[in-house]
């Protein structure tokens, strides 16, 4: 499929195809790059006025780097690390094998979505079209991570009772 060998050429070559496959790729990388260390301040992107199309969705991550900073983008990876952790942590503590396996996945499956997201603006893997959990803008995936990480912290609560009642 042309289309798709594209997209493949594009994510290998993006300075190449930065008119047309990797535009928003590019954009995203030159927003990281205005954004610096310490960011342009809140509001302030250019990138999402002019240049980045949608940036409010799947490459919002760009738009944090570049308005908040190099600083404030790790600190929003470091919470879906310390997310995972402790949702690894609750899928340990859970009192039976489904409550395990539940944690475990969701905590798996918004983690994989945020490490691909960062991935894909980044420019480290090809563009999916995954929003970054918690922070781009739709309702139904926030709809989705909120609910699932409201099971989380059910079975998360189901572990302490358990542990109490011994």
């Amino acid at each position: 499929n042309p289309e798709r060998m594209g997209r493949i050429l594009a994510f290998r070559h993006p300075e190449q195809y930065a008119q047309g496959e990797a535009f928003q790729l590019m954009n995203a990388l030159y927003a990281f790059v205005a954004g610096g260390l310490g960011g342009a301040g809140l509001g302030q992107s250019l990138q999402k006025k002019f240049y980045l199309p949608e940036a409010h969705t799947d490459f919002i991550f760009a738009i944090i780097g570049e308005e908040l900073g190099l600083f404030f983008s790790v600190g929003v990876v470091v919470l879906f690390v310390v997310f995972l952790l402790c949702g690894i942590r609750i899928s340990g503590r859970a009192p039976d094998v489904g409550g395990r396996l539940l944690a475990f996945g969701i905590t798996a499956l918004v983690s994989l979505q945020a490490a691909i997201n960062v991935g894909v603006v980044t420019g480290r893997l090809p563009t999916k079209g995954l929003p970054l959990p918690f922070i781009s803008f739709g309702g139904t995936s926030l709809m989705a991570t909120l609910f699932m990480t409201g099971v989380l912290l059910n079975v998360a609560r189901q572990g302490v009772r358990a542990r109490l009642r011994k």
